[in-house]
């Protein structure tokens, strides 16, 4: 006889048979409703929202790299807006890119390119909130 939690277990077993593994062994998960690409981008964006405040952050912001026919674009994974109370009206923004391993050469050069571009500075962070050098 089969119980109800191996049968689940068979099912998905035989759901993930044709899927082919992420290309860096992330498993997408879930909470609240909202889809993330990884546990530890989950973890980091609830913990940026705990410091900052869900209204000032914002989920995975496309930024144009490179403009024309073929453009180059790069997500970033969290947008930080500050409000400055200095007397400026304009917001700052912190934007933070997670990692699981070492950031690629393709994501160091877009990153180079965005931050000559619009003078943004991405910060890539991996477990608890971690900096990683690029």
């Amino acid at each position: 006889m089969v119980t109800k939690a191996k049968q689940q277990l068979l099912n998905a077993i035989k759901a993930a048979k044709g899927k082919k593994r992420p290309k860096f062994g992330n498993l997408r998960c879930q909470d609240s409703g909202r889809w993330f690409d990884s546990k530890l981008e989950r973890a980091n964006h609830l913990a940026l929202e705990r410091i900052y405040g869900k209204a000032s952050v914002l989920r995975q912001v496309s930024f144009v790299v490179v403009d024309g026919p073929k453009k180059v674009r790069l997500i970033v994974d969290h947008v930080i807006i500050e409000r400055s109370f200095c007397g400026d009206d304009f917001p700052r923004f912190r934007l933070y890119d997670t990692k699981g391993k070492a950031p690629t050469r393709d994501w160091i050069n877009k990153a180079r390119m965005l931050q000559e571009k619009h003078g943004l500075k991405i910060v890539a962070i991996g477990k608890n909130l971690k900096e990683i050098d690029y």
